[in-house]
């Protein structure tokens, strides 16, 4: 396991370290890190509006009693 580490760190830690300073690979994280609760927020939404109109999401929901 010793020799995986050694191995990893010295072809793709340098690699890495590259990649991560890259200024537009950046910018792209960033912007789906702050884009991320967005979209879990809309899913959520979509959900609710729709009325749960997934037929298994609704059985599922109906045998756990939490769904009449």
């Amino acid at each position: 396991m010793k020799k995986v580490t050694e191995l990893l760190e010295r072809y793709l830690m340098p690699i890495g370290a590259k990649l991560a300073a890259n200024k537009a690979l950046n910018a792209v994280r960033d912007g789906i890190a702050y884009a991320m609760p967005l979209v879990i927020v809309g899913s959520l939404t979509m959900l609710i509006a729709n009325g749960f109109s997934i037929d298994a999401f609704k059985t599922w929901l109906i045998d756990n009693g939490s769904f009449d």
